[in-house]
């Protein structure tokens, strides 16, 4: 809801930039240590305070956002881990130095401003749409502000808005700027190339034991062995404790009966009609349908094609105008009816199929009826479950003692790494279905109780780590056969390469592609007209369309190709820039864009150079108080 309430800030901000400000600096150390602090400040910047209420305020809302997105609770260590403290001490403390700017300079807002703006925020709108003073109160109250509190801060939006605007609303991209963009964005390039494979580098043999050792040496790290960790594990979800045999044929039919319509289609019909402006074109059209001519006919002659006068395939509650309905679910199939007037004019009706009303009985569904009541039931069970669980491991009880007490079987992966591959490089079989129970297992340690994550199935899994081995490097004869393998493509690699740097000198001496390509048995393509963002052709990569663009007309590169170890030869045969438009109206955003952050740079400089002339201070006392612990909000 304070979103809500600040969304009128963002609106009208962002328009110029502010939604776009990242200050590059950090508070930290901005000043040290300092006293003298009253006990409610935690930051000064010249005469303006940051009061430790405003603070915690923000940092609550901060770490709350968060704890929604990652959906689970965040401690104090993580929200410093993840920079919450200075991100919100950032915000208030550029704020501070845009107020004491504000003050410096006398800028000012009347209260007939501030309360027009605060009458149009939509929030604080009623049913009929004006001002609601009743709901302005329910808004403030959900999110613990008092009147004056939100007048106040509104005052200061609008103050730091009327000073921003005033320092960088004018603010635009310089057309020399555009330019260059439009140049960068829309140069067009064609190329000739050539891919050639590992055919062409021809038999590279076995290495020696020397050159085998050497080049294991030199590439270790590839075949470093990762961490493993054994971990045990159970789980539940509403799945594994639903119980269909629980749920009686009377509760099951009691549902079924509750569904009304959810187990039947309704008839359905296939619909169209014929609008017309008058009674008398209706009754020319109907006689002219009774003399033989076709519905469609009669529709083609008033320029209508099938698809205009179609309805569809619909049910009775589906047609808007109920005389059409009405009309329409009272005919036989392949039957037009009579002018009829309807609530958009007179109407003609033809309906071409009927399909009748399909109930499915309650025995079809009864099994599936009772597995979701199953799993609703399990669902609420579910909870007791993780109650009873944690209940047993504060009370000291192991892993195989809760499992076999409460049923739940007890899993064990022997070997795990990171990315979820056990020794042999096979991916681990029937690991949980959770988000963050890898990244768990290795945060964790030996004989260390974790919380449990939820499952993607909307449970629960408990785990622990038994044994760790670590990382460590492989001798050559665990990998030789892997250390080959390597070593023969990196040789057809390097053969590659020299045969891609002897076809470019050729080139760029004058012998054409396509002679070359004829000697080696290669063919000559092409991709014309792409730009920078273009997806490269099947037998390219990315690599290949950025070095189009890294030479003039005539330009000849090497690079990778696509499949195996393969390379190519690029010849750019092809330049073409558009003609620059400065008005174009695909300019138009970024032109915007560029404003927005011409002006956002103007502002971050004033904002720096107004903190080094009135200093900043932090209250480090004040600011850890808050931080070492997570707050439940205001």
């Amino acid at each position: 809801m304070l979103d809500a309430l600040r969304k009128q800030t963002g609106s009208w901000i962002a328009q110029i930039f502010i939604g776009l400000l990242v200050l590059s600096f950090a508070v930290w150390g901005v000043s040290g240590f300092f006293t003298g602090f009253y006990a409610d400040t935690i930051a000064t910047v010249g005469k303006t305070e940051v009061s430790t209420t405003a603070f915690a305020r923000g940092y609550d809302q901060a770490v709350q956002t968060m704890t929604r997105q990652t959906g689970r609770p965040i401690t104090s260590e993580q929200a410093q881990l993840f920079g919450l403290p200075g991100q919100v001490l950032n915000r208030l403390v550029m704020q501070a130095t845009l107020d004491d700017a504000a003050k410096e300079y006398g800028v000012g807002v009347s209260d007939d401003a501030l309360a027009k703006r605060i009458g149009e925020d939509p929030a604080f709108r009623g049913p009929d749409g004006s001002f609601s003073r009743l709901n302005f109160q329910q808004a403030l109250r959900n999110v613990g502000y008092t009147e004056d509190q939100f007048i106040t801060d509104q005052r200061d939006v609008l103050l730091r808005y009327q000073l921003s605007s005033a320092l960088v609303s004018g603010a635009h991209a310089p057309t020399p700027y555009l330019q260059a963009l439009h140049e960068y964005r829309f140069e067009e390039r064609s190329i000739e190339y050539v891919v050639f494979t590992a055919d062409v580098a021809g038999d590279v043999g076995e290495p020696s034991g020397d050159e085998l050792e050497t080049y294991f040496e030199e590439n270790k790290g590839q075949w470093r062995a990762p961490e493993y960790r054994t971990v045990s594990f159970f789980e539940v979800s509403p799945a594994d404790i639903a119980d269909p045999t629980e749920i009686t044929d009377e509760q099951a039919q009691a549902a079924y009966d509750r569904a009304g319509t959810e187990y039947s289609k309704p008839e359905r019909r296939m619909v169209s009609q014929i609008i017309f402006d008058n009674q008398d074109d209706a009754n020319a059209a109907a006689e002219a349908i009774a003399q033989g001519k076709s519905f469609d006919e009669v529709a083609s002659e008033r320029d209508l094609s099938p698809s205009d006068t179609r309805i569809g395939l619909v049910a009775k509650t589906d047609i808007i105008d109920p005389k059409v309905a009405e009309t329409a679910f009272s005919m036989a199939s392949g039957t037009t009816s009579d002018p009829i007037q309807g609530g958009f004019g007179w109407v003609i009706v033809r309906v071409d199929e009927v399909q009748l009303e399909e109930t499915t009985p309650f025995a079809d569904v009864a099994a599936d009826i009772k597995q979701e009541i199953a799993l609703e039931l399990a669902k609420k069970r579910l909870i007791q479950t993780f109650d009873e669980v944690e209940d047993a491991r504060a009370a000291g009880e192991t892993f195989e003692e809760i499992s076999a007490k409460l049923k739940l079987p007890l899993h064990k992966i022997e070997a795990v790494d990171r990315s979820g591959n056990d020794m042999d490089g096979r991916a681990v079989a029937d690991l949980p279905a959770a988000n963050d129970f890898l990244a768990g297992v290795f945060e964790s340690d030996v004989a260390i109780e974790n919380d449990a994550v939820r499952s993607a199935e909307s449970g629960y899994v408990w785990y622990e780590v038994t044994d760790i081995t670590p990382d460590r490097d492989r001798a050559l004869d665990e990998v030789r056969d892997a250390v080959v393998t390597a070593w023969k493509q990196a040789r057809i690699a390097e053969r590659l390469t020299a045969e891609g740097d002897d076809i470019r000198s050729k080139v760029e001496g004058g012998e054409g592609l396509d002679t070359i390509a004829d000697e080696m048995g290669l063919t000559v393509k092409t991709a014309l007209n792409f730009t920078r963002n273009a997806q490269a052709p099947a037998d390219l990569t990315s690599a290949a369309v950025e070095a189009a663009f890294n030479g003039p007309e005539g330009h000849v590169a090497v690079t990778d190709g696509s499949e195996g170890v393969s390379k190519a030869v690029l010849v750019v045969t092809g330049v073409f820039v558009p003609p620059f438009n400065a008005d174009a109206p695909e300019l138009a955003q970024a032109r915007q864009q560029l404003s927005n952050q011409i002006a956002n740079d103007y502002l971050q400089q004033f904002i720096v150079e107004k903190q080094d002339k009135l200093g900043v201070t932090i209250n480090q006392t004040a600011l850890q108080s808050i931080v070492g612990q997570v707050r439940p909000g205001y």
